[in-house]
């Protein structure tokens, strides 16, 4: 395979996954508040990709859109509950055919007894196994915190400083990854045979992801700089039917006595930008480890989310939308070498791009029949071009109704099947509340980006296959109820879990607001 016999010794690769975590939310991204030292760090070394984004706004379709390099609705993966088909290939099997030691630490919501999917190697398995669709998991890991999964309103009203078992496994995920690191380095010292090999590893974290609880000094960092007039102005008057139907599904739309809180709205702003930060503090120990076992100067790494998270934004929490706080990921990749850094490249690209370009910056063998290209050539030319990389990224969504994003130069188009579009300038309206669809002066814009968005996107095919899923799961899951099959890997998991939420301290009359 393409790599193997080179004379010129190929980089390492190591991706740091988070998940939901808000590309906005960053140092280096322009957040004024946000203590993401590491993550800032490897900006300025690197190249930060300023519009990424990912293909699907929801944990599973949008992480097997990354493992393959398609589209969900063309590997099948459509919601949490789906199985990648394991004779699909990923960016995995291409780098272990490519002679690279490949190693998955940590989550990756794979469902399913295949948790490799051309992986070697798995010290670690994921938060709550395969599942095998099976809810019963969560119920035990979560404990009392179990309501407030997801985007629900429980959720928020659930916020704030404690400690939840994502938390713990994230440190493990963490702990794991720079044990991992240190063993090959010293393997390397040695002259062992093990180390000849270059090594993908790629760690999965779950954090920033809700419930939204945080380690009490990174919340109460945040929580006493935080006040009520901080919070996003929702301008609800401005959203989509789809995002309409979403909050009252939620519950966020209550009013009068039934409102969500402000004083949860500013915990759970402040709980997320705490585990923002633990989030960084986990990647800051094994870019340590990875220095200190002497092998960062060979090593291509990248940081990156599977989604991003509303936050209160457009009056919205968690993700499942096109808003830029749910659609875009924070992307950063430093490579080996005396490379230039500290550059911003404003092209827009997908998590879909991610495997594809890795490849090719490693002269593996390249994925068949991917959607997502290779965006190397925007990391080696300071001034890139439309010619070096078309400067246009998807996403698709079936939740109430079929949808599609395209991102291009400053237009984002959504299409919604049958339901109006929306047409936004991210350069003009960067909160996107204008929507310029209905304007006659962007008449021609939307039939071109409405034209680009449904070219080759087989919505009958993602329904059929959604209903088929419908029907199929109710006796899976009750199998798999009765059952409790055996996990593939050993579960992390060894004893009680710590689940608890403080009381927060603060004043009285602390969050009152004129806002409505």
């Amino acid at each position: 395979m393409s790599g193997e016999n080179s004379d010129q010794p190929r980089p390492n690769v190591l991706v740091v996954m988070s998940d939901q975590h808000n590309a906005r939310i960053m140092g280096c991204s322009g957040d004024p508040l946000v203590a993401t030292p590491h993550m800032d760090r490897l900006a300025q070394e690197g190249v930060r990709l300023g519009n990424a984004y990912c293909s699907f706004p929801l944990c599973c379709p949008s992480r097997m859109s990354f493992l393959t390099g398609r589209y969900a609705s063309e590997i099948d993966c459509l919601n949490n509950w789906a199985q990648l088909s394991s004779d699909i290939p990923t960016f995995a099997h291409a780098f272990s055919a490519s002679g690279y030691e490949t190693v998955l630490c940590g989550r990756m919501h794979i469902v399913g007894p295949d948790q490799r999917h051309g992986f070697q190697r798995r010290p670690l398995g994921d938060y709550t196994g395969t599942a095998y669709l099976y809810a019963g998991w969560n119920r035990r890991l979560l404990e009392p915190l179990v309501d407030a999964m997801g985007g629900s309103r429980r959720g928020i009203i659930k916020s704030g400083p404690g400690k939840s078992s994502l938390q713990t496994y994230d440190e493990r995920v963490c702990a794991t990854t720079v044990e991992w690191l240190r063993e090959r380095g010293r393997k390397r010292k040695t002259g062992s045979e093990d180390s000849a090999r270059p090594f993908l590893v790629v760690a999965g974290f779950y954090f920033p992801h809700n419930p939204w609880v945080a380690p009490p000094d990174d919340f109460y960092h945040y929580y006493d700089r935080m006040n009520a007039e901080d919070l996003p102005d929702p301008r609800i008057e401005t959203l989509h039917a789809v995002d309409h139907r979403r909050r009252e599904m939620h519950g966020w739309d209550r009013k009068g006595a039934k409102a969500i809180p402000v004083d949860a709205q500013v915990r759970t702003r402040a709980a997320y930008y705490g585990m923002c930060t633990f989030t960084d503090r986990m990647l800051g120990r094994i870019l340590g480890a990875l220095t200190q076992a002497d092998l960062a100067k060979d090593t291509i790494v990248v940081y990156v989310s599977d989604h991003g998270e509303l936050l209160g934004h457009h009056g919205m929490w968690s993700k499942s939308s096109f808003y830029e706080e749910s659609a875009a990921v924070p992307l950063i990749i430093r490579l080996p070498g005396s490379r230039p850094g500290d550059r911003v490249v404003r092209h827009a690209v997908s998590v879909m791009d991610l495997g594809p370009t890795l490849l090719d910056l490693t002269g593996s063998c390249p994925l068949p029949h991917a959607n997502g290209r290779s965006f190397a050539p925007l990391l080696r030319n300071p001034s890139p071009s439309r010619s070096d990389f078309p400067d246009e990224a998807f996403a698709e969504n079936f939740g109430f109704t079929p949808a599609r994003m395209v991102r291009t130069g400053p237009w984002k188009y959504c299409y919604y099947e049958g339901m109006e579009a929306q047409l936004f300038n991210l350069e003009q309206d960067p909160g996107e509340f204008e929507n310029r669809a209905h304007d006659p002066d962007f008449r021609s814009i939307c039939a071109s980006l409405e034209a680009r968005v449904l070219e080759g996107w087989d919505i009958e095919r993602a329904r059929r296959f959604l209903q088929r899923r419908k029907d199929e799961l109710p006796l899976l899951q009750a199998w798999a109820a009765a059952r409790i099959p055996d996990e593939p890997d050993p579960p992390w998991f060894d004893g009680p879990q710590q689940n608890y939420l403080d009381a927060v301290e603060t004043k009285p009359g602390r969050w009152r607001t004129n806002r409505k």
